[in-house]
């Protein structure tokens, strides 16, 4: 097979998915919410087709890429280009900047949960996270789906939003399913105190309960069955209801209650 057909064991292998042009690239850089000028580190970066739509916004852009091939046509693609720092590297073990900086990636499927706990709940987390998404896997991180632990507790420490549809048609090679853009900016202040965050994340491993029983039945040693059926009929919540069935605000709506109705929030 010639060598310029021959695609990347390692992007195969991660169900990577690269843009189809210039042309999506900008659309999506026009749907982040990124202004001018900002420390850009994109995870990913390939040959730099998202690079080079981020340019306008950006007063730097690390641009981290383990894939070798794709980092030299990087490399070679930002030769004139000053504000671009190309990086040999995979973003898992890359040290984040400390100054403020936004975060942009379109990563492989299968890296994205391990992706977003990182960036989200990481030491040096940025002020905006940007990443294209399975739109099932964005549906469920934006709350518009069924929850998870990890979800409920970003909620309360970002706010999530899916920020532009895509085709399938916007990559190559096209994905067998949908796909979005997933825009989250770091609340300034909190939703659950430093103080208390302990305490919340606590309360919503309990809630969950490694998905064995209804919310209730789970949290029947910390939430008194009376406060629970008040809360559930405020909230709209079913008496039986599953784990993944609350929305963030409900898990945190909740919490509150378990702590005498209380705002956890600073």
């Amino acid at each position: 097979m010639p060598a310029r057909t021959r695609r990347s064991a390692v992007r195969t292998s991660l169900s990577y998915h690269r843009l189809r042009n210039a042309r999506v690239a900008r659309r999506i850089v026009a749907h982040t919410g990124l202004a001018p000028p900002c420390l850009v580190v994109e995870a990913g970066a390939g040959d730099g087709i998202l690079t080079g739509a981020l340019l306008p916004v950006a007063s730097r852009i690390i641009a981290v890429e383990r894939d070798r091939q794709l980092w030299d046509r990087l490399r070679r693609r930002s030769d004139d280009e000053p504000r671009v720092t190309p990086v040999l590297g995979d973003i898992r073990s890359f040290r984040l900047p400390r100054e403020p900086y936004a975060f942009v990636a379109n990563p492989p499927f299968s890296l994205t949960a391990e992706l977003l706990r990182t960036v989200l709940f990481g030491e040096r987390p940025p002020q905006r996270a940007c990443l294209v998404l399975q739109r099932d896997a964005a549906l469920h991180w934006a709350g518009a789906g069924p929850s998870s632990v990890v979800a409920v507790l970003a909620h309360a420490l970002w706010e999530i939003d899916i920020a532009l549809a895509l085709r399938r048609t916007d990559f190559l090679p096209q994905p067998s399913v949908d796909c979005a853009l997933l825009v989250a900016v770091r609340r300034p202040q909190p939703l659950v105190s430093p103080g208390d965050w302990p305490r919340f994340e606590r309360f919503v491993r309990t809630g969950f309960g490694g998905g064995r029983h209804t919310v209730r039945q789970n949290l029947r040693g910390v939430l008194r069955d009376r406060a629970f059926q008040r809360s559930a009929l405020r909230l709209g919540i079913e008496r039986n209801a599953r784990p993944s069935e609350l929305s963030p605000a409900q898990w945190l709506e909740l919490f509150r209650q378990a702590n005498g109705g209380s705002c956890p929030a600073p």
